[in-house]
């Protein structure tokens, strides 16, 4: 992901089990920061705008060589973030055989 890219709020409906390896983090992305740009966060559903309320969240910093699993059910995202250098994350999805 380069600047301002991220991944918007969704599950994966096939999958058991969801995974994230962060390989490279900016610097930009700071376990300071209170908006936690950059960070991965779960619990917030795809947008929906007659909806009226809220779902408990929580946002997760990456650093690199942290892998995080979860069950794939799980709605997540990453929050947008600025700068220009670049993040690789590697995801991935466990599936039952057959």
């Amino acid at each position: 992901m380069e600047d301002a890219a991220h991944q918007t709020p969704h599950i994966h409906r096939d999958a058991w089990l969801s995974g994230c390896y962060d390989v490279r983090v900016p610097a930009s992305i700071r376990r300071d920061d209170a908006a936690h740009a950059g960070w991965i966060a779960f619990g917030e559903p795809d947008p929906y705008p007659r909806r009226k309320t809220t779902s408990p969240t929580r946002a997760l910093w990456p650093e690199a060589g942290l892998a995080v699993l979860f069950p794939a059910t799980f709605y997540h995202r990453t929050v947008p973030h600025a700068g220009a250098e670049r993040r690789i994350s590697l995801a991935f999805d466990v599936l039952a055989e057959g």
